[in-house]
Parts: structure tokens; C-alpha cells; sequence
């Protein structure tokens, strides 16, 4: 009898333990995969900011929200607008904090009450804050298409001055590409401007001088290093990092893996180590290019697919990526002290 019952019982055994397993790798799955601050129905999400520890500014449809708290899971709309809003800028230190570009040329300004300004023609790609000396001033920049010719051709930089009373329409610099990103310079009176036609063009407010540098693709972004030395530059099927005082010279360079319809990548420079690019590439995961020693750090992860922005939490030491789709995913080195 005791024969018979053991065969039985070592089944149990095997399918509880069967049945134990498949719980908790569902449970582990639940936990991992990749969580959405919003659902589908609010569209995609354009461009996203993270500004403090728990605090994360999204431009979705005609909304701007803020997510807030541990995963950013508590949301908020801070401003709704009935055209589409695409673009996004902010300076905590300015008396003009938050701006946010739509798809029709205007300037929109949450947390105030200033009603939006018409700044260019057509599709606001990007917006910028410029603050002065005095604090009470700053310049409102806003940089896209001209609304005129097709798209990719024709475009337009618009600056506006706030006093701290009110806005006024101040110079206007005509493209014949249309710029896609804006750089803003904190310690010179000068922007970057990324085009679509391949051409990186640095501009000096004070003097309009313009010193314009040909790359090797349309240029998707480029981003400033935080001591204003470097900028990164995603160009398609490479990202490339030169000195702002030698925009000729590529100092660094690493090649964007191809995608069938496009490639898609968001780029920003490592909050604690100045001379560390991040590098969110879709279908691979997120890279760490040290612009000095050429070293690359790989955080696999095939989930990314179209990345809005990608920041490096301080306060957690995790990497944190919200795509176009509302998901947000977060990474985390295996050694921290490689950060």
C-alpha cells in the first residue's frame, strides 16, 4: 500500500512545487514588466521632463501633466489647451517656470495667466527658457516649422521677452530647414539649433552672428553638456559629441543600431558624471558613453521602443525611461559604483 501512495505523493509534491514556480515567476513578471502612467486613450506622450526626485512633467495630446510620488504613479493635469501641445521647456528659476509649444505655432504658459502667444507658423519642435540678469526678466524661445513650405523645409526661431508683466515679440531667425532641437546656452548669450537638413547652427544672440556646421544625418536632438563645453548630437544612425568651441571636430562618436521604419533614440547627459552621455536606443536598451576614455556601458533591455526621455534618478540610482506609448520603465546597473 505504502508503495503505491508514494508515487502519488511525490506527483503532489512535483505539481505544488510546478504550480509554486509559475506564481511566483507571474508575480516577478507583474512587477518587472513595464508599468503605463496612462492609458491609450490619452495618446502618445510628445516630450517629458523630469525636474526634481518624484516629480515628472509629460506633454500628452492638448494636456500637460505632472506625475509625482514613488513610480510617478499620482498624476495631475497642470494645464489643458484645446490644440494639440508638443513641445515642452522649463526653468525653475525663471518667473516664467514652465512653457509648453503646440502644433500651431503658439506659446502656451502654465502656472500663469498669461494667455498663449502666436510665436512662429507652424509646429512648435522645440521651446526654451532664457533667464536674465534680472529675475523678474527672461526671453521665451521657441524654435520649428514655418508653417509655409513642407514639412522639413522652412522654419523659424522666435524670441519673446517677458518683463514681468508682459510679453513682446522680439527677433525672428529665418531657416530654410526646419529646426527640430534647441540648445539655450545659461552662461552665454547664445542657442544651438539641430535641423532637419543636417546642419547644426550656432547662433549668437547679442551679435546674430551664425556659425553653421554640416553632420552626417538629419539631425533628431542635440543636447548641451552641463558645464555648456560639449554637445551631443543624435543623428540618426550615429550620435556624435563635439566641443561647442570646435563644432567641426567629433570627439566621440557610437553608432544607433537601424530600425526598418526609423531609429528611434533619446539622448541626455548623466547628471553626476559630467563626461557620461545616456543613450536610450530602441529594441537594445540603454548606453553609457564616457566621451573621454570612448567607454560604453550596456543596460540591455529590448522593451524600448520609442524613448521620450531617459533620466538617472540620484536619490534611487536607477535609470528611468518613458516612452512615447505612456510606459515607463526603470534600470538599474548590477554594480551601482559604475555609476
Amino acid at each position: 500500500m505504502a508503495s503505491t501512495r508514494s508515487p502519488r505523493i511525490r506527483q503532489r509534491f512535483v505539481l505544488t512545487g510546478i504550480m509554486l514556480v509559475c506564481l511566483c515567476s507571474f508575480i516577478a513578471w507583474q512587477i518587472m514588466k513595464p508599468r503605463y502612467l496612462l492609458s491609450g486613450v490619452t495618446n502618445s506622450c510628445f516630450n517629458a521632463e523630469y525636474i526634481a526626485p518624484d516629480t515628472l512633467l509629460a506633454v500628452g495630446n492638448r494636456k500637460l501633466y505632472e506625475f509625482k510620488g514613488q513610480n510617478y504613479s499620482e498624476s495631475t493635469i497642470l494645464y489643458a489647451s484645446e490644440t494639440r501641445l508638443f513641445s515642452l521647456g522649463i526653468h525653475r528659476d525663471s518667473p516664467v517656470k514652465v512653457i509648453v509649444g503646440d502644433l500651431e505655432g503658439r506659446i502656451h504658459f502654465p502656472e500663469t495667466d498669461l494667455a498663449p502667444v502666436k510665436a512662429i507658423g507652424g509646429v512648435v519642435f522645440a521651446c526654451g527658457i532664457k533667464t536674465s540678469w534680472d529675475s523678474s526678466e527672461c526671453t521665451i524661445i521657441a524654435a520649428g516649422h514655418d508653417g509655409v513650405q513642407d514639412m522639413g523645409w522652412g522654419g523659424n526661431v522666435r524670441l519673446i521677452r517677458y518683463n514681468g508683466k508682459t510679453l513682446e515679440l522680439g527677433k525672428n531667425y529665418e531657416f530654410e530647414w526646419t529646426p527640430k532641437s534647441l540648445c539655450i546656452a545659461r552662461k552665454s548669450n547664445t542657442i544651438i539649433v539641430g535641423c532637419a537638413s543636417k546642419e547644426v547652427i550656432h547662433i549668437d544672440l547679442d551679435t546674430d552672428m551664425r556659425k553653421t556646421i554640416r553632420v552626417e544625418g538629419g539631425v533628431i536632438n542635440c543636447v548641451l553638456s552641463h558645464d555648456e563645453n560639449l554637445l551631443a548630437v543624435d543623428e540618426y544612425e550615429s550620435v556624435t559629441v563635439r566641443r561647442v568651441a570646435d563644432l567641426e571636430e567629433v570627439i566621440a562618436s557610437i553608432p544607433i543600431q537601424k530600425n526598418e521604419k526609423r531609429i528611434h533614440t533619446c539622448i541626455r547627459w548623466h547628471p553626476t558624471q559630467p563626461e557620461v552621455l545616456m543613450i536610450a536606443e530602441a529594441g537594445v536598451g540603454i548606453k553609457l558613453l564616457n566621451v573621454f576614455s570612448q567607454e560604453i556601458q550596456l543596460i540591455k533591455n529590448p522593451n524600448i521602443t520609442v524613448p521620450t526621455t531617459i533620466w538617472f534618478s540620484e536619490h534611487d540610482h536607477t535609470f528611468n525611461l518613458l516612452q512615447r506609448d505612456w510606459r515607463f520603465m526603470t534600470m538599474k546597473l548590477k554594480n551601482q559604483n559604475d555609476h
